[in-house]
């Protein structure tokens, strides 16, 4: 499909929206990659634009009947202050627990029994959260993934539990391993006052710390 008839067709989805966050912008294209076999043209990343910031990049790749769905978010550990070191981790670990909808255990149970694989990861800038399941479960990603964002239920006992996850993971990362203890000591060490100087996983009084 050309951009002219993307930017046609994204014209008549805004005609319903009845707020302007919910009005969506076609930003273009571009090519990704090399070209195809048999000198096919390389696929092309379409770039979209929700009125709330939001931003969707489609790159569609029809060689295998499945989807990757990944949220990313512009939210790291530098976006941390002292004493909640690791808090960004934390949620991430969260994020996979109870929601208003969905009871502990269940968000991970769907995606299963649909055939899914799940997963996410935490830097110094961003997160993401991403799910990879058959092509027509892709309204499931989207509303797990709508459900998690925005109606999550922190309690004590999924807290207390991701805590020692994580406090645990530190240690076999950090406190055990000589390559974890020496970026640790890296980054400490070169950054002083930017917060890159503490650990993405968080200080283990910061994350032995941490209540509701």
């Amino acid at each position: 499909m050309s951009d002219t008839k993307l930017a046609a067709l994204v014209a008549r989805l805004n005609e319903d929206a009845s707020v302007p966050t919910a009005h969506w912008t076609f930003e273009g294209s571009e090519p990704f990659g090399d070209s195809g076999p048999a000198g096919e043209p390389a696929p092309r990343l379409l770039r979209f634009l929700l009125g709330n910031g939001l931003r969707l990049l489609l790159l569609v790749d029809k060689s295998a009947p499945v989807l990757s769905y990944f949220t990313w978010f512009r939210v790291g550990s530098r976006h941390e202050k002292h004493g909640k070191t690791g808090l960004a981790h934390l949620f991430e670990h969260l994020m996979f627990n109870e929601t208003e909808g969905l009871a502990a255990g269940e968000f991970d149970r769907k995606l299963e029994e649909n055939g899914a694989e799940s997963n996410a990861a935490t830097w110094l800038d961003w997160t993401y959260y991403y799910e990879s399941l058959p092509k027509d479960r892709f309204q499931l990603a989207v509303k797990l993934e709508s459900e998690r964002m925005a109606r999550l239920v922190l309690r004590e006992p999924q807290i207390a539990s991701e805590k020692d996850v994580v406090a645990n993971e530190r240690r076999m990362r950090v406190d055990d391993d000589v390559e974890g203890t020496a970026n640790e000591i890296l980054y400490k060490t070169a950054f002083t006052v930017h917060p890159y100087h503490w650990p993405t996983i968080g200080w283990m009084t910061d994350i032995e710390g941490f209540t509701p």
